[in-house]
C-alpha cells in the first residue's frame, strides 16, 4: 500500500514539473514536445495500474487512449505541415484536433468509453492533470477563439450533467463544463487558474476516495461531502469565490454572449450537481455514517480562508 501511494505521489509531482516547466515554454515546437510526453506520463500511469491490478481492460484502455491522442497529434502535425499558419482553416483544423485530444465536444465520445475502464486514480488524473497543458496551449495559441469555445463547452457540459446517471458520467461532463471555467478564468487570473486546477484534482480524488463506487454513492462521509460542497460552488467554497471573480471580469469588460453562456451553464450545472447527489442520497441502500467533524471542518475552513485570501488580494 505504501508503495502504490509512493508511486501516485511520484506521478503528481512528474506532473506539476510537467506543467511548471511547459508554462516557460515560448516556442510551438517546445509545446508539442511537452505535450506528447505529457501523453507518454498518462500511459505509464494506466499501464501501473494495469500491472497492480492484473486487469487487461486497463492495459486495453492504455492502447486506445494512445490511438486516440495519435489521430489528434497527426491532424495537428498536418494543418501545420501541408497548410498556412495564417490560414483560418488551419486554425480551425488545429482546433478540432486539440478538441480531439482533450475530449471536448464534439469529440467527447473516447473521453466516456474510457473513462469506464480505468481506475480511479488513472481517472482522476485523466479528468485533470492531464488537461492542463493542452488547455494551457489552446489558450496561448488561440486565445481569439476563446470567447466562443468555452461558450459551448459551458453550455454543452452543463447540458450533458443533467442527463448522467452514474458518478464517472456526471464527472466527464463535469470535466467538459469546468473546461470552460478554466479558460475564462485563465484569461483574467492566471495564479487563479493554478489553485483552482490543483483543487479541482484534490476534490475529485477525494470523491473517489470517499464514494465506495465508481456509478453510484452509497454511503456519506467526511470526503464526500467536502467534495459535494466543492462542486455545487456555494460559499463559502472556493469555486463560488473564482465564479464570482470571472463574472465580475467579465461584466467590466461586457462579452454578453459569455456572460449569458456562464450564468445559464451555472444554472443548468447546479441542477445537475443536485439531481445526482440527492438522488444517491434519497436512495434506499445509501448509508449515513457520522461525518467527522474535525476534520471535514478544518478542510471546509482551510479551502474557504484560502479561497478568500486569492479573492480579496
Amino acid at each position: 500500500m505504501s508503495n502504490l501511494f509512493t508511486e501516485k505521489i511520484m506521478f503528481v509531482m512528474s506532473y506539476m514539473l510537467m506543467l511548471s516547466l511547459f508554462m516557460g515554454a515560448n516556442s510551438f515546437i517546445v509545446f508539442w514536445i511537452f505535450m506528447e510526453v505529457n501523453m507518454m506520463l498518462f500511459l505509464c500511469v494506466i499501464n501501473f495500474a494495469g500491472l497492480s491490478s492484473n486487469l487487461s481492460s486497463d492495459k486495453e484502455s492504455g492502447l486506445y487512449y494512445f490511438l486516440m491522442q495519435s489521430l489528434g497529434s497527426i491532424g495537428f502535425l498536418t494543418s501545420f505541415l501541408f497548410l498556412s499558419y495564417d490560414d483560418v482553416s488551419t486554425q480551425i483544423f488545429s482546433v478540432l484536433s486539440l478538441m480531439l485530444k482533450l475530449g471536448l465536444p464534439p469529440f467527447h465520445f473516447w473521453m466516456f468509453k474510457l473513462s469506464v475502464h480505468i481506475n480511479k486514480f488513472s481517472l482522476a488524473v485523466l479528468l485533470t492533470l492531464q488537461k492542463a497543458p493542452l488547455v494551457v496551449f489552446l489558450f496561448f495559441f488561440y486565445s481569439g477563439m476563446m470567447t466562443g469555445l468555452s461558450s459551448v463547452f459551458l453550455v454543452l457540459g452543463s447540458l450533458m450533467m443533467i442527463g448522467s446517471r452514474s458518478l464517472i458520467f456526471l464527472l466527464v461532463s463535469s470535466s467538459i463544463y469546468l473546461t470552460g471555467w478554466l479558460l475564462v478564468i485563465f484569461s483574467k487570473f492566471f495564479w487563479g487558474f493554478m489553485i483552482f486546477y490543483f483543487l479541482y484534482f484534490l476534490m475529485v480524488v477525494l470523491l473517489f476516495q470517499g464514494s465506495e463506487s465508481c456509478y453510484w454513492m452509497y454511503n456519506l462521509n467526511s470526503k464526500l461531502f467536502i467534495s459535494f460542497l466543492f462542486f455545487l460552488g456555494l460559499p463559502p467554497m472556493p469555486m463560488f469565490f473564482f465564479k464570482f471573480y470571472a463574472f465580475d471580469a467579465i461584466m467590466a469588460n461586457f462579452t454578453l454572449g459569455l456572460l449569458v453562456a456562464l450564468v445559464f451553464s451555472s444554472f443548468v450545472a447546479l441542477m445537475g450537481y443536485f439531481k445526482f447527489f440527492f438522488s444517491s442520497f434519497t436512495n434506499k441502500n445509501f448509508l449515513y455514517h457520522s461525518v467527522s467533524k474535525p476534520s471535514s471542518m478544518y478542510v471546509f475552513m482551510s479551502l474557504s480562508v484560502m479561497s478568500a485570501i486569492v479573492f480579496l488580494s
